[in-house]
């Protein structure tokens, strides 16, 4: 299990669209028991409420109390990293387990299919929804149950660069990550390669992708930068510049450390 860690202070700086968020919407981060005239009716779900041990939406975040219903399933290093990030980041309690992709096996010795027919990570499983599959819905999903989740135009740039990290990025590792070699591997990285290019081009000069700070656009991107490394792809001196700026951040850091990757 794994608990969204840090000081009190860390726990309650979720950003939106890099700015603190209020403090009336901060609060909500901290343990129920901590969190002073929370009625009913800012509560996403009544019955969570009348349920003892389990998490209670509260208006744009958790409050919680006792074992957390967040549920996270990932791999090591996968995409799943950067929902990873996000809810340490966002200071809200959940459960992570680890799953072998190679087996299809959690680490507690289940049947990853038989959670996810899918089989891929990140999933969650979520006391509203219940399983919730794909950056695409998973990343947006956690970006607005804790509150980060950008407004305006942001909001759509977002879904904007998920799309594209998601489906010309990431989509762009298929052969290496199943594998490829000699030509086929060679021509994958030049692929990678030029897709990077085509981020420092959309990036434009700015340190974050759509707002004055982090969002789980970057986590994903960031993500992807860390698989560069490992197979020796050649990225833009803005996006090294990017890698190393998330690499500074807490929630990364902890995130990396909790999967055994520093």
């Amino acid at each position: 299990m794994a608990r969204a860690l840090g000081q009190a202070g860390a726990q309650t700086r979720a950003r939106t669209g890099g700015r603190f968020l209020p403090h009336k919407v901060r609060r909500h981060f901290l343990p129920l028991d901590t969190v002073s005239g929370v009625s009913g009716r800012r509560r996403a779900s009544q019955s969570c409420a009348d349920r003892a041990g389990v998490f209670v939406v509260v208006g744009a975040g958790y409050a919680t109390r006792g074992d957390p219903t967040m549920k996270l399933y990932f791999s090591p290093g996968a995409c799943s990293l950067a929902s990873h990030i996000a809810l340490i980041e966002s200071g809200a309690d959940f459960e992570a387990t680890k799953v072998d992709l190679s087996k299809h096996e959690t680490e507690h010795g289940e049947d990853f299919y038989a959670i996810s027919p899918r089989g891929y990570v990140p999933a969650i499983v979520t006391d509203e929804f219940g399983l919730l599959t794909e950056n695409s819905a998973v990343l947006p999903y956690l970006a607005s149950a804790t509150g980060t989740l950008p407004g305006g135009e942001a909001h759509f740039r977002l879904h904007e660069w998920i799309g594209f990290i998601g489906t010309e990025i990431h989509g762009a590792y298929g052969p290496l990550f199943g594998g490829a070699d000699g030509d086929a591997k060679a021509k994958a990285k030049q692929t990678v390669a030029e897709k990077y290019q085509l981020a420092e081009t959309l990036l434009d000069g700015r340190d974050w992708l759509v707002a004055e700070g982090p969002t789980v656009a970057d986590n994903y991107l960031f993500v992807t930068l860390l698989w560069a490394d490992k197979f020796g792809i050649d990225v833009p001196q803005s996006l090294q510049a990017f890698r190393d700026r998330n690499s500074q951040r807490d929630s990364v850091q902890q995130a990396m450390k909790a999967e055994g990757l520093s």
